[in-house]
């Protein structure tokens, strides 16, 4: 049982009898307290190692009443010992640097130094740069494991101390930076001091000595993220927690390894649930929704709360006879996500995509199958090209370490529990997310929630339905990513930013963007279709979701028991959320396609029916424990005035004056001092749950302030009566959380009789206090109090453990969907809404069709009402051949054309007015790139391997897109090797564009059979060849070279010479010069939605006035008049937030008052009302004629209102009298 108890790195410190006694002690909830001896932790339940040595105290979050502090030798650092050979470490680091050849040695035992645990510090070191870090290094020994010289200020030899302790953390740990908790502060010393000098901001621990650093037991959640977001892995280590003492000093204390922090395991949950404390009453508020998935970028709102860290997956890349399989540990939702029968270039482009937790594991079948180097530094060839691409994105990632198994994923994710130090017997999910190029398998579309352990030797995975596999697209290459603006590329418009506001959360682009870089199977692609139809065509208002949490940090405090209220709360929100919205039959078909959704991420599938009806177990299972709202007791909760006047009032010889004194120096103190101690009591768990001890720490209050103003009241009031002490005499001591007396030294000789009874007191580090008195009565209350105080806290933890193991083990599945439905349902009304606004459609695709038709294309970054844009429709049935002079838009019309193909096939709105669009299964666009140095390939080379990808995977259902092939060599050969590629391409299928400025493709005898030619279009104007950006029939062999390169900026003379050796080179023709003419386009009119069901009083009188007012100002009203009414928590739906003009009623709940106005954007009005009238009703009424329009119905109906007795705030738009020139 002790060795079951005691994690890894308090094995690594042998433990004294005196520690194993202990920790028995501890397993078994007893302490030297007597008020805790004989008190069983029978509520205890199993936890992981990282957790379990802390746990079985059952005060690991108990209030600190006492303040203890470290011994001296606790602060110094010893002499290393030797240490004693351990386990062997089945993990191997992979240098790309280092000149061996890759393959994996001998594994090094832990417990032994090597020297590539010494270089790896070295390395660490070396890329210090601030001064204050810097200044540090000289006093380290690089020999050391931790960096220390002991021969430096601050070192001691004894054993059981910090350094002691911290060395053989080390040697289990040593690629990791350690924290190790000294009393009030997490302390590092050598190697990790510098690190967190460097990295967390922190200032050194003196200029000389030992180098230290560390940070205030309260920063530690602020210090972990800086170390995480650097890209390190920290290993907290913890004191064994003692019983309360408030008068003697503490022992050494004993410690132990509590948790392991990285970018895959950001939650550090020790002490979770008292570390982060919130005292305003409109803290749930304040309070910002932490982000889900884990992707910080792509939107410069600030949706995660400020103590959590956004997780990334493990990978881990292997061969298989299919191709390259890529599995993604999810840690903290334990689950693996697997993507099979990958190509090398998207391999490449998931690794070159970063997201991941270092190191990067590559499998040995890479390296059996020559895919990747024997030594990544040194440049391999096989059959005389050069090594591919996904070995040089290797050399890009700065860990990498090889492993083998004969199933790769399963010892990903045994190597992963090993180095986070997760239970051996933890159950991981594994999810089949796609299968490509077509490889047989028997397997569904994703994998399920069957349990899988590291040492399983079976796979379990099952499909949404059907036995038949129906494969995804292929991922998008990197270039194709970058070219199409999924991934950022400087001068490449983000396609992010066309499809979500900017106001959208940070998980609704990674969610976006993991869709987009990995398009879904069909399946999927068709539920994100029925969801978006459904929100474009919805007349309900819908629920904003603004309280989703992250599934994985919810599932690690769950599993962990460490959840606290405030997470209790934002589950609860959210699970009760997703319920209504389920319970909506409105809504019912968005449901079930947002269900496939999350069954795709999450791998857990439920009905309808079945997860509203958890959501509403998992909500009452909470609301049955959990306060709904957090309660503040106020002072006068803690001492009332009245209270203390019938304490004091036998003692006073001087009734007259006792409310002053009282006023004056008990009651300030004495709530100061209760305020502090019951700070992080109340509004957290129903009092019912632990009503003895509520009870207790009522009357335990009560008897320290009976016993406080007894013992201090004759002494203050006669102080107060024969001299002039002018400041307060009771004061609270912060510190020591007491209340003392405090009399200057020379008014103690106007002590009484009851001097004899006065003491002086004593700190938390066991001194007398000089200036201070109290008496045994009041020390003895006060003990009593803390003894209450730390019993209700010891039992609000057990309450919050209770329910977590229950959310954890009954309702697990339910928090983690309704997470994800809560995300993807945002992020898909996001989309909605904002593509509505810029007329974007749903594009229609034909999976049997061999035929693309776009009528009405616009590049997706630009404004299809503004003047400078032109669509353009497309009909492909086979490859087109384009031509047409620089800065014609023949770029524009191949990116977008992908952009429009891509988000068809995924679901998503286009910028179209109308498409056809077949099923692809991959999309490749190669467009002109510059060369790589560091791969040492020339421009040429780099538009050859991309080729090659290309026609490889080429076939009948590919979108190729290509432009500039050959410009990189001799325009003759460009030009033989443009036709080539382009009779290849037309063999094989497949269906795209091929651009080109080699005219001379058009005089050569190409064998194409499915190739048709195209242009774009140029026109005369005043003598001179003008692009119109229209592409058309035919083909167009104009150059506007000379006339780009003034436009420029190029010096006229060397124009006019490039002009003259051009006509010589010719031996005729003439010179050519271009502007550019803006194109304007009509803007669609947006049809508004009729009427719906909604018929209450006040609805109909709406309706009658705003058709009364059409009708005075001989305006045809509508046949059908649509008001909208949005409760509290709803929005309205996209369709209607794009309608360019609205009319909206405020109405507030209680005093009823109403508010008109108008606006074109009318779900950031309705936000920005609610911040003033939380409960407000509005009434929304979409006009067809304009803001004009618009603006008159408001006026009038400000008037109206007026007229009818009604209360009306802001009616100065009621003098409005011009509308515009159509009203």
């Amino acid at each position: 049982m002790v060795a079951r108890l005691l994690c890894k790195g308090w094995r690594a410190c042998p433990a004294s009898s005196d520690t194993m006694a202990h920790a028995m002690r501890c397993r078994n909830g007893l302490t030297t307290s007597t008020l805790l001896d004989t008190r069983q932790r029978a509520w205890l339940p199993t936890l992981n190692r990282a957790c379990r040595g802390a746990w079985a105290t059952g005060t690991c979050r108990s209030f600190a009443t006492n303040g203890d502090v470290d011994q001296p030798g606790d602060h110094a650092i010893d002499h290393a010992r030797p240490a004693e050979p351990g386990g062997c470490n089945h993990l191997m680091d992979f240098d790309p640097s280092s000149e061996n050849d890759g393959s994996t040695a001998d594994a090094p035992k832990a417990g032994v130094w090597a020297q590539k645990d010494k270089e790896f510090w070295e390395r660490a070191m070396q890329a210090v740069n601030r001064t204050s870090a810097r200044q540090m290094i000289p006093r380290l020994k690089q020999d050391d494991p931790l960096g220390v010289d002991t021969s430096l200020r601050g070192a001691s030899n004894g054993k059981g101390t910090v350094y002691d302790f911290a060395l053989g953390v080390r040697l289990q740990h040593k690629h990791k930076v350690l924290l190790i908790r000294v009393g009030d502060f997490y302390e590092a010393f050598g190697f990790d001091a510098v690190i967190l000098v460097q990295y967390a901001g922190l200032n050194p621990m003196g200029s000389s000595g030992v180098p230290r650093a560390g940070c205030p037991n309260q920063n530690i959640g602020q210090t972990l993220r800086e170390l995480t977001n650097a890209g390190f892995t920290t290993v907290v280590c913890e004191e064994v927690p003692e019983p309360p003492s408030f008068t003697r000093r503490a022992r050494r204390k004993q410690r132990f390894v509590a948790g392991i922090v990285s970018q895959a395991s950001p939650e550090y949950v020790y002490h979770r649930s008292f570390m982060k404390t919130k005292s305003s009453k409109n803290a749930l508020e304040d309070a910002e929704p932490p982000q889900l998935f884990g992707f910080n970028g792509g939107s410069c709102s600030t949706d995660s709360s400020s103590d959590s860290v956004p997780e990334v997956p493990v990978v881990g890349i292997s061969a298989t006879s299919r191709g390259i399989s890529i599995a993604c540990v999810d840690v903290d939702l334990h689950q693996v996500r697997l993507m099979e029968g990958l190509t090398e270039e998207a391999a490449t482009t998931r690794i070159l995509a970063g997201g991941f937790a270092p190191p990067l594991y590559i499998h040995e079948s890479l390296f059996q199958r020559a895919m990747m180097p024997q030594a990544l530094h040194n440049r391999a060839t096989s059959r005389g090209r050069i090594m591919g691409p996904l070995a040089e994105a290797c050399r890009t990632i700065a860990h990498v370490s090889k492993f083998s198994g004969s199933v790769p994923h399963r010892e990903l994710v045994r190597l992963t529990c090993q180095n986070l130090d997760i239970e051996d017997d933890a159950k991981f999910r594994v999810i089949r997310a796609n299968v490509f190029q077509g490889a047989p398998s028997a397997l569904g579309e994703i994998g399920e929630t069957a349990p899988v352990t590291p040492s399983s030797k079976r796979q379990h995975t099952i499909g949404l339905g059907g036995s038949e596999t129906v494969h995804a697209p292929m991922p998008l290459t990197l270039h194709s990513a970058q070219q199409l603006g999924v991934l950022s590329l400087p001068g490449i418009p983000p396609l992010l930013e066309s499809l979500l506001p900017n106001t959208a959360p940070a998980a609704c682009y990674h969610w976006m963007r993991e869709k987009l870089m990995h398009p879904p199977s069909p399946k999927v692609a068709g539920a994100i279709r029925g969801a978006c139809k459904q929100l474009i065509t919805s007349r309900q208002p819908l629920p904003i979701f603004e309280s989703s949490t992250r599934a994985g940090r919810a599932v690690k405090l769950m599993t962990s028991y460490q959840a606290d209220y405030w997470l209790f709360h934002d589950i609860l929100k959210t699970t009760l959320e997703v319920g209504d919205f389920l319970l909506n039959l409105h809504f019912a078909e968005l449901a079930s396609d947002i269900l496939v959704l999350v069954a795709a991420e999450t791998g857990i599938e439920f009905s309808r029916e079945r997860l509203s009806h958890e959501c509403n177990e998992a909500g009452k299972a909470i609301t049955d424990v959990i306060e709904a709202t957090t309660s503040v007791i106020s002072e006068s909760d803690f001492v009332s005035v009245d209270q203390s006047i019938d304490i004091v009032q036998p003692l006073s010889a001087d009734s007259g004056n006792l409310t002053d004194i009282l006023e004056m120096d008990f009651l300030p103190a004495l709530r100061s001092f209760f305020n502090q101690v019951e700070a992080n009591c109340w509004g957290k768990v129903k009092d019912e749950h632990m009503q003895m001890q509520v009870t207790r720490v009522q009357e335990t209050r009560e008897q320290f302030l009976r016993a406080s103003l007894q013992g201090f009241y004759p002494t203050v009031e006669r102080l107060r009566k024969e001299s002039n002490v002018k400041q307060s005499i009771v004061s609270h001591d912060i510190q020591n959380k007491a209340v003392w007396l405090k009399v200057p030294k020379k008014k103690t000789t106007l002590f009484g009789e009851e001097n004899q009874h006065f003491v002086k007191p004593t700190d938390r580090n066991g001194q007398k206090v000089s200036d201070k008195f109290t008496t045994v009565e009041i020390e003895d209350a006060r003990q009593q109090y803390f003894h209450a105080i730390h019993d209700l806290h010891q039992e609000t933890e057990k309450v919050l453990w209770s329910l977590s193991h229950k959310i954890a083990h009954r309702h697990l599945p339910c928090v983690i969907t309704s997470c994800f439905f809560a995300t993807i349902a945002k992020s898909l009304t996001f989309h909605v809404s904002h593509c509505l606004s810029k007329d974007w459609v749903m594009s229609q695709l034909d999976s049997s069709s061999n035929k693309l038709n776009i009528v009405g294309m616009w590049p997706y970054w630009m404004n299809k009402s503004s003047p400078s844009t032109v669509c353009n429709d497309v009909t492909l049935r086979g490859m087109m051949l384009l031509t047409g002079p620089n800065m014609a838009g023949k770029s524009t019309v191949i990116r977008t054309l992908g952009v429009v193909c891509l988000l068809a096939n995924c679901g998503f709105l286009t910028p179209v007015q109308r498409a056809e669009i077949p099923q692809f299964s991959s999309f490749s666009v190669r467009m002109m790139c510059a060369d790589s140095p560091l791969e040492g390939q020339s421009a040429f080379a780099v538009e050859m391997l991309d080729l090659n990808s290309i026609l490889r995977t080429a076939n009948t259902s590919s979108l190729v897109l290509v432009d500039e092939v050959g410009r990189g060599t001799e325009p003759g050969m460009g030009t033989a090797l443009s036709g080539s590629v382009l009779e290849s391409l037309d063999r094989s299928g497949c269906m795209g564009i091929f651009a080109t400025h080699l005219h001379g493709i058009l005089d050569l005898p190409l064998q194409t059979k499915r190739t048709e030619k195209m242009a774009m279009q140029t026109k005369q104007n005043n003598g001179r060849n003008v692009a119109t950006w229209k592409l058309v029939d035919g083909v167009n062999s104009v150059s506007l070279a000379i006339e780009t390169a003034l436009d420029c900026g190029i010096p006229v003379d060397v124009a006019s010479r490039a002009e003259h050796l051009f006509l010589y080179s010719s031996k005729g023709g003439e010179p050519y010069s271009a502007r550019a003419e803006q194109i304007s386009n009509r803007q669609g009119q947006t049809k508004i939605l009729k009427d719906e069901c909604w018929q209450s009083e006040f609805i109909s009188i709406l309706e009658e006035k705003i058709i009364k007012i059409l009708t005075n100002h001989k305006k045809d009203p509508p046949h059908s008049l649509l008001v909208l009414q949005v409760a509290q928590n709803e929005l309205v739906p996209p369709l209607i937030n794009s309608t360019r003009s609205c009319v909206y009623v405020l109405q507030t709940g209680a005093k009823k008052v109403l508010y008109v106005g108008e606006t074109d954007s009318v779900n950031q009005r309705i936000k920005a009302h609610r911040k003033k009238h939380m409960d407000a009703l509005f009434y929304v009424v979409p006009v067809p004629g304009g803001k004009s329009l618009a603006r008159l119905i408001e006026t009038e109906l400000i008037r109206s209102f007026k007229s009818d007795g009604c209360s009306v705030i802001a009616c100065k738009d009621a003098l409005n009298v011009s509308f515009g020139a159509k009203t």
